[in-house]
């Protein structure tokens, strides 16, 4: 269990669907660290997220996110 007010490290794997301008089907690996604030319901993140385009060619490049989360 994650203890409040606390760093904690994450990681993950899913599927990518982009359909703008130049579509492409891949796979995204999210690799980063959350604070979980005291108290309040959110969290604080930054995450690295490589990519593996695999659809209509193979391209590999990465991403990333700064942002809050807000828990229900």
């Amino acid at each position: 269990m994650i203890q409040k007010g606390k760093l904690a490290l994450y990681y993950g794997i899913g599927g990518r669907v982009k359909t703008e301008d130049k579509s492409r089907v891949g796979v995204r690996i999210p690799v980063g660290i959350n604070y979980i604030l005291g108290d309040a319901p959110l969290d604080i993140f930054l995450e690295l997220v490589p990519l593996l385009d695999l659809a209509p060619s193979t391209e590999f490049g990465f991403t990333g996110g700064i942002g809050i989360r807000y828990y229900f």
